[in-house]
């Protein structure tokens, strides 16, 4: 949708009700946006199209179809930003589909297969989006029998054993595309240091892509990812004899607080060295924005395509995935160095020729935004 409003130059409502063919467009408007749809090779969703047109119409029965959101933790919407996105995107689309959408908790002292199963058929659920971190990524064993009865969709991860289709962002590209990003901007050593568990729940693909981002750097400017980020001080003290030892120029990071590391460590950023995040938010680091409600919304699409064409997914097709690819937002903790006045092409040090070589004003770094 966006894309046609951008190429038409109207908003997204307006594009939704063009296509739909609402009176209240023009018909020049609508022509427009039309020829702008076939040109991006838009097709339209005959199921989603034919339940909005149902709920629309009072010649129908339409009854309101309920969908179960299933928390995999009690702490899942505590994992900013990552899964309260996830879950706006959920709820947002299906309110505009017109589904209900009903929230469980699977570590819940109360709750038990048999319970949710009792509670999918009184309530004649038949599908069901599960979003959260899992331990090893294996599917709860204990519901895994209902992955099998049901339509099961996970949003934000991948499961094991059972895998049940799945909509995730594109980790290995958040990584890569942001060590390419950091070495484009002039820096010549760049680091990763992350937590290991994350890395672990998504098959090494933040490692992966910062590896495989490295392949163009000389062998010595290689520096080996930490991960072993976590807020203690052991891990701390680790942080910093590996700061020491391989001196990177840049950091690409998913916890806020190495940045409160680096400060500890004598290192301003970006004065002194570079800060990247996989997962932008409100801490306007430079970074990746991963899209994470668009995860959401389209896991929704996906869910709901499946129950209008009434099947059940594990027993007729094989499992699908579905990847959001990220994109780069630009912000002061990382500046071009050839603009914020770098050693041009020799070894960034760590040192008091280093902050004479990046210092800027305040207005230079608004410049790099």
């Amino acid at each position: 949708m966006k894309d046609i409003a951008e190429y038409a130059g109207v908003s997204k409502f307006t594009v939704s009700m063009a296509l739909n063919g609402s009176d209240k467009i023009r018909n020049e408007t609508k022509k427009r946006v039309r020829e702008a749809a076939r040109k991006l090779g838009y097709k339209k969703n005959s199921f989603i199209s034919a339940a909005m047109s149902a709920m629309k119409s009072k010649k129908t029965d339409w009854q309101q179809e309920t969908v179960a959101l299933l928390y995999t933790k009690s702490d899942t919407l505590e994992i900013k930003p990552t899964f309260p996105e996830i879950v706006s995107g959920i709820k947002s689309e299906a309110d505009r589909l017109g589904y209900c959408v009903e929230e469980f908790y699977l570590d819940a002292r109360a709750m038990s297969p048999q319970k949710l199963d009792s509670i999918f058929k009184s309530r004649n659920i038949r599908g069901a989006i599960m979003t959260g971190l899992l331990d090893k990524n294996m599917f709860p064993k204990q519901y895994a029998r209902l992955a099998k009865k049901y339509n099961f969709i996970s949003a934000g991860l991948r499961t094991k054993n059972p895998e049940i289709d799945f909509v995730i962002t594109d980790q290995f590209l958040i990584s890569y595309y942001s060590t390419l990003k950091i070495i484009e901007y002039g820096y010549k050593r760049p680091g990763l240091a992350t937590t290991g568990n994350i890395d672990f729940l998504i098959d090494g693909r933040f490692t992966g892509g910062f590896l495989r981002g490295q392949i163009n750097l000389d062998e010595k400017s290689r520096i080996p990812p930490f991960l072993y980020v976590e807020k203690d001080k052991e891990r701390k003290k680790k942080f910093f004899h590996w700061l020491k030892k391989y001196k990177p120029d840049a950091i690409l990071c998913l916890e806020s607080y190495i940045k409160e590391w680096l400060e500890e460590a004598g290192l301003k950023v970006p004065r002194d060295i570079g800060l990247a995040t996989l997962e932008v938010d409100e801490r306007r680091f430079a970074g990746m924005k991963q899209k994470n409600r668009d995860v959401g919304i389209i896991a929704m699409q996906n869910l709901s395509d499946i129950l209008h064409r009434n099947i059940l997914t594990r027993k007729n097709s094989p499992t699908k995935s579905t990847i959001i690819r990220p994109h780069w937002v630009n912000a002061y903790t990382l500046p071009k160095l050839q603009q914020a006045g770098s050693l041009h092409g020799r070894e960034p040090r760590r040192s008091s020729e280093l902050r004479q070589a990046t210092a800027c004003t305040a207005s230079e770094l608004r410049s790099f935004l």
